[in-house]
């Protein structure tokens, strides 16, 4: 990624108003979507996530992408989205 769009990217980034999510009881999970898909916890906690939030996952990642159709989760590809 250019240097501008990182910048620019981390500058929205911090115009957003985030929130933490706690995982501790999204675990169990998370391990489950991890086994059943071959994906790292890391990458199955972001869908865990959006499954029990009732949010779309946003990626690009076309492995993570399938695991979270796969789950029951709707997904987004990054790329519909503009600076």
């Amino acid at each position: 990624m250019p240097h501008d769009d990182a910048a620019e990217l981390l500058r929205l980034l911090r115009t957003l108003k985030l929130r933490r999510a706690p995982m501790k009881h999204l675990l169990d999970r998370t391990l489950e979507i991890a086994l059943n898909n071959a994906l790292s916890a890391y990458d199955s906690s972001y869908i865990a996530l959006a499954l029990h939030d009732g949010y779309p996952l946003i990626s690009i990642d076309q492995p993570h992408m399938r695991a979270a159709a796969a789950e029951g989760s709707a997904w987004l590809p990054i790329t519909q989205f503009s600076l």
